[in-house]
């Protein structure tokens, strides 16, 4: 039985590190397992919480108390709060703003900014109700896009969570050419509509 569990754990191990290797980055896993790691499953445990917050450039990790939620009428327990920013959910984010400005269409109009959502959606449904997330796109300008995830204390599947936030930098990674030319298209629409000042003149008189 507990060589059955020592495989089982093992296992669960490489399928990690795999996950890193193939984005190139088995470098970070290794550097959160330290020297001293041994496969048991507190170890494990911690090497996937860890490798959790080596998916994105920038995760920030916060405890949030519980409270009395009003929404709700009830009490809300506390919560493990993670806010994951990336450089290229950054660059995807604002380059769907900018083709929105471009097209003159909305968040909700936006194909690419749709098409993100919907990737956010369908890969953050880890396997474990004991967890919420939200996607908060940029404005083009200051406020940078992040991916906010909650977790409560009975959440027990952190080794979903890296796979998950790969596969969101990787359609990144891939449509990004796409959008940036449907927005040099866009914006050269856009300067094709515009009156010369020429025209302008002309107008006026």
């Amino acid at each position: 039985m507990t060589e059955e569990i020592d495989i089982e754990y093992a296992m669960r191990a490489l399928s990690l590190a795999k996950i890193f290797y193939d984005h190139n980055c088995l470098d970070r896993l290794l550097e959160a397992a330290g020297a001293d790691t041994t496969i048991s499953e507190d170890e494990l445990c911690s090497l996937e919480r860890a490798a959790a917050e080596r998916v994105f450039a920038d995760t920030r990790w916060a405890w949030q108390e519980g409270k009395w939620d009003r929404r709700c009428r009830g009490y809300r327990a506390g919560c493990e709060v993670y806010v994951f920013r990336d450089p290229l959910l950054t660059r995807y984010d604002r380059l769907c703003r900018s083709y929105e400005t471009a097209k003159g269409c909305s968040m909700a109009e936006n194909p690419f900014a749709k098409m993100l959502d919907r990737v956010i959606q369908t890969h953050m449904q880890l396997d474990s109700y004991c967890h919420e997330f939200y996607w908060k796109p940029g404005d083009g300008a200051r406020r940078d896009a992040r991916l906010v995830l909650l977790l409560s204390e009975e959440f027990y599947v952190f080794c979903n969570i890296p796979g998950a936030l790969f596969a969101i930098l990787d359609f990144c990674q891939e449509d990004i050419s796409s959008l940036e030319a449907a927005l040099a298209e866009a914006s050269g629409e856009m300067a094709a509509l515009q009156p010369t000042l020429g025209d302008c003149r002309k107008e006026a008189a």
